[in-house]
């Protein structure tokens, strides 16, 4: 189990690496970022509403199923159409006057992402007042529906807005960090694990593991910002903050901690989900992984991190 969990876990890394080059790519040459990488996080997304529906139906809810697919997609896809929208009207503008165009000027990865779950949340009301039968449920079957869009919906949103205003290379090193954090957490759990972390949510995890992730996140932390993205300033380097030219010291050493502590955090949340439920994995789509969810739970916390962390000025690639 330990060399096949290894060897998905290289193919994803090289996965994520590939599909951050050809985004650059594509983000080239025309001009939108996210051409690549976006279908990807839906289609990732997309079985992980299943997963969690599951995970929320044996905990006993009934999350609304056609609004989480519907509203976690529109949450997602409205904060990566914002900017490409404002882009748009902005060219427009500049060769014909139209001044009902110029709303789209001033939209942002944020406001529309916001708008879509303000959208969402009347939804689901209407929708749970119309399948109302007796009292007792509907506060739960509510609550459960919008966390699996906030959880899914929002969190994927910093992903977004990592990529568009981050730029490809803080987007790949997150999630480098975060992968590699997994794959230290497990490999030196399974060797060398002895004391158990939280043995009532995940038993298999301990603190020599953990210990291991952080390791392994500040390593690849020290190798993206310190060697790669530098050798690289021309093409995948990060946007940066705007005015600063470099981070606090030891920046990658404070990335590589957060993002590994919460990535582990994010994996404990999911596994305290699937404990409730009773199940051991969200779904077995992955041999040795689980589901898809089970692949996505520490990307998912750690990116609001990821994102402070850039946009407070802490970390600047």
């Amino acid at each position: 189990m330990l060399r096949w969990r290894f060897l998905l876990g290289t193919l994803i890394i090289g996965l994520i690496c590939f599909l951050g080059w050809f985004d650059w790519y594509f983000e080239k040459q025309f001009g939108i970022a996210g051409i690549a990488l976006f279908p990807l996080l839906i289609g990732l997304l997309i079985p992980s509403c299943a997963e969690l529906i599951t995970l929320s139906r044996l905990a006993g809810a009934r999350p609304q199923r056609l609004l989480v697919y519907l509203c976690t997609f529109l949450v997602v896809t409205m904060s990566w159409l914002a900017p490409i929208a404002s882009g748009w009207a902005e060219r427009a503008l500049s060769q014909v006057n139209r001044p009902r165009m110029e709303f789209l000027m001033h939209a942002t990865c944020g406001s529309w992402a916001f708008a879509a779950l303000g959208i969402s949340l009347i939804l689901v009301f209407m929708t749970e007042i119309y399948r109302f039968k007796r009292p007792g449920f509907s506060l739960i079957h509510v609550a459960a529906t919008m966390f699996t869009i906030v959880y899914l919906g929002v969190l994927s949103v910093f992903l977004v807005q990592i990529r568009l205003v981050g730029g490809i290379g803080y987007l790949v090193t997150f999630l480098l960090t975060v992968k590699m954090g997994d794959t230290g957490a497990y490999t030196i759990g399974r060797l060398f694990g002895r004391t158990k972390m939280a043995p009532a949510l995940s038993p298999g995890k301990t603190f020599e593991g953990a210990v291991g992730a952080l390791f392994f996140s500040c390593f690849t932390s020290w190798l993206m910002f310190c060697q790669i993205l530098p050798a690289c300033s021309t093409t995948f380097r990060s946007h940066g903050v705007q005015g600063l030219t470099a981070g606090i010291p030891f920046d990658w050493l404070i990335f590589g901690i957060v993002i590994g502590f919460i990535g582990m955090m994010g994996d404990l949340a999911e596994s305290m989900l699937k404990r409730d439920a009773q199940r051991k994995d969200s779904s077995l789509w992955m041999p040795g992984f689980g589901g898809i969810l089970d692949l996505l739970d520490s990307i998912l916390l750690a990116a609001p991190a990821a994102y402070a962390l850039w946009a407070f000025g802490i970390v600047v690639p």
